[in-house]
């Protein structure tokens, strides 16, 4: 009762959507709907990303549309309310469907987790799976309906992401952790890996970027503790949150980018820099079956040779 309180100044606004005779005019499912997508300057992540680059081309429109662009990794309140009114209004719905959950990374809570992810992508009308692996997990897990449906992968802005507009390298071999560390194992095998890379150059840095996860003090003591357990605290560098026009220059300052996120089913961030056209080295821990912390350290133990590889394109300065 409290929530339907709450959110009932929301959803009056919502209920205003309406079909636009336009041929084409989209209203985008964003966090904050009715409001549009983040700007380029402004604060946003994960599925959220896409909608700002659709919306330059294709401009929110609210309370009137044809289309309704939703994304499955996209929250809000009343999503499951907001997709079912404006199939009532006789909107086409799009849905651009990311991962789902699957009991390696959730265990038995997967189909808990899936529910709602069930209910928005039957409401599509025509369905945007991310990879091959979006919609063979999908079809696994969510049973998605028979509609229209392509596999378009996430794209990179080349005008923006381009190794002309930020040519120079830092001396010192800088690796970079992207994205949110929303999960605590993604920044453990980073960590781990830079202590095992200590051993061929001890003095490479490790570029944390993005929000920790959730309760942030027990994100934040655990950081602080295995800092220092690992005697990285000098060698760690955290940048916190960042726009996407702060990206390329925030990329520019490594040379090593780590992906450490379990099976990603959309990996953008690669793509991004691998048009950096750097001397890049990608670990993917898209393997593991278990998230021990055997497991972790000897991923990371696996990571000792790439020294020797850097060393072989360019002698790393110690400083």
């Amino acid at each position: 009762m409290r929530d339907a309180l709450l959110n009932f100044p929301l959803w009056l606004r919502v209920s205003e959507i309406g079909k636009s005779e336009v041929r084409l005019s989209v209203t985008y499912l964003t966090t904050n709907f009715p409001k549009p997508p983040a700007l380029r300057s402004e604060f946003a992540h994960g599925g959220s990303v896409k909608l700002t680059y659709l919306a330059e081309t294709f401009p929110h429109q609210f309370p009137s549309a044809s289309l309704l662009y939703a994304v499955s990794s996209v929250g809000h309140p009343l999503r499951t309310a907001v997709l079912a009114e404006a199939k009532r209004k006789g909107l086409k719905i799009v849905i651009n469907q990311n991962g789902v959950a699957f009991p390696a990374w959730d265990g038995l809570n997967y189909e808990a987790s899936n529910r709602e992810l069930k209910t928005v992508i039957h409401s599509a009308d025509f369905i945007v799976y991310q990879s091959r692996f979006c919609k063979i997990s999908a079809e696994r897990y969510l049973l998605p309906p028979q509609v229209p449906h392509e596999i378009i992968y996430n794209p990179v802005d080349t005008r923006l992401f381009t190794p002309d507009a930020y040519p120079e390298k830092p001396d010192v071999l800088t690796l970079l952790l992207g994205g949110n560390q929303f999960q605590q194992y993604r920044l453990e095998l980073a960590l781990q890996t830079l202590k095992a890379l200590h051993r061929e150059i001890p003095n490479a840095r490790l570029m944390v970027t993005g929000k920790l996860w959730l309760p942030d003090h027990e994100a934040k003591e655990w950081t602080a503790r295995t800092l220092k357990d690992l005697d990285l605290i000098e060698h760690v560098t955290f940048t916190g949150a960042y726009t996407q026009a702060e990206a390329p220059a925030l990329y520019s300052q490594a040379q090593l980018l780590l992906h450490t996120q379990y099976a990603d089913p959309s990996r953008v961030l690669l793509w991004r820099q691998w048009r950096w056209a750097c001397p890049l080295y990608i670990w993917i821990m898209a393997a593991c079956q278990s998230w021990s912390a055997m497991l972790v350290s000897e991923s990371a133990s696996s990571m000792i040779g790439i020294g020797s590889t850097c060393r072989t394109h360019r002698t790393w300065q110690m400083r």
